[in-house]
């Protein structure tokens, strides 16, 4: 089985640029994985996180602060939530 950094290691290196990244994972990858996925983003693109329980939401925020702004809960669904955000210029 593939690790996330071998999988993030087969990406080609002009992989970025997207208008919007989404995960659904644990909150624990989502952290580790926080610089790679905001490479994949353009500036100003788009983030969505789940996969995140509610005591979990600020770390990850934190973990994604010097990427992207206007980081917030968008919505909480029985302990779980959705975070959103902006990749900064």
């Amino acid at each position: 089985m593939l690790s996330w950094n071998d999988m993030l290691e087969t990406l080609p290196d002009d992989c970025h640029g997207y208008d919007v990244v989404v995960s659904n994972i644990l909150a624990g990858p989502l952290i580790r994985l926080a610089p790679e996925l905001a490479r994949l983003s353009r500036a100003q693109g788009l983030l969505g996180l789940s996969g995140i329980l509610h005591e979990q939401a600020e770390r990850v925020i934190e973990a994604y602060e010097p990427f992207y702004e206007q980081l917030r809960v968008e919505q909480e669904d029985q302990g779980w939530v959705l975070i959103t955000g902006k990749r900064k210029p």
